[in-house]
């Protein structure tokens, strides 16, 4: 693609979407206004590829000019030709491990691979996740199992978040020369490899499109959300978003997720 004006990137759960998981009619529109006067427009979650194509499709995005940049910004994948651009993980030996700390602190942790989740046993967080984020599953009965890099950990626990943070604390010294650590909503604590987040996408989809970053305008609403809010030209924070993210932010929004925040912001900043 050549001759790129902007590219504007969004965050998914309460920012794109809706509290009940689907996209405003305004916030479709403004996609694709923004996408047929000659900028680009990309989802930047932290979900796979394959759990956040049915929100593009629902978007209007499986065209050219639309992207996604998944895993907390390890992967890039174009909706026009239908390929992923670039991937990058956590080494496999490092990713291992993670895992079985967790398990062994009796965490439930899971990353991905073919087939979608890989999931240490079925249980109650495995089945709530995969259903919210519509996600297949698949199980790994030793971490031994796991034959590629991991493009992310997530330990998840839906009752305890002091069980997350002290695992996060206790793990520092060995997670902070290999990993980025972080929470992108209470319940998941989120590691992927040294030096990428979503900030990191930012970058890579902007030297990928010969785009300035300073031409380019991020929206989210967590604090997984800062480092792409930071990155863009123009960062802009929900109105139902976290402090901290409000805070780094240029722009807080008006109108919140229910009320195609997402629009707001390519109105004011893209279009």
């Amino acid at each position: 693609m050549n001759n790129i004006k902007k590219i504007v990137f969004f965050d998914l759960d309460e920012t794109l979407l809706t509290t009940d998981k689907h996209v405003t009619e305004e916030n479709r529109k403004a996609i694709a206004e923004a996408v047929e006067a000659g900028n680009a427009a990309a989802i930047c979650t932290g979900r796979s590829v394959e759990a956040t194509l049915f929100v593009a499709e629902e978007a209007g995005m499986m065209r050219e000019g639309c992207f996604l940049v998944n895993f907390q910004g390890g992967s890039i994948y174009d909706c026009g030709s239908r390929k992923v651009l670039s991937q990058e993980g956590i080494p496999l030996p490092e990713g291992r491990e993670l895992v079985q700390r967790a398990l062994d602190s009796g965490l439930y942790a899971q990353t991905y691979g073919e087939g979608g989740v890989l999931i240490p046993y079925e249980c109650d967080i495995s089945r709530r996740y995969c259903a919210i984020c519509r996600e297949n599953f698949r199980v790994f009965p030793s971490v031994e199992d796991i034959k590629e890099d991991l493009p992310k950990v997530i330990v998840i626990n839906f009752d305890e978040r002091e069980r997350l943070d002290r695992f996060q604390a206790e793990n520092a010294a060995f997670a902070g020369g290999k990993f980025e650590s972080f929470f992108s909503n209470p319940w998941y604590l989120e590691y992927t490899k040294k030096g990428i987040d979503k900030g990191y996408g930012v970058r890579k989809l902007a030297e990928y499109l010969s785009v300035p970053v300073e031409n380019t305008v991020a929206v989210g609403d967590e604090r997984n959300d800062i480092p792409m809010i930071c990155a863009a030209g123009v960062g802009a924070a929900m109105v139902n978003g976290h402090p901290e993210v409000k805070e780094a932010a240029d722009y807080i929004t008006s109108a919140d997720n229910n009320h195609s925040g997402v629009a707001e912001v390519i109105h004011r900043f893209v279009l």
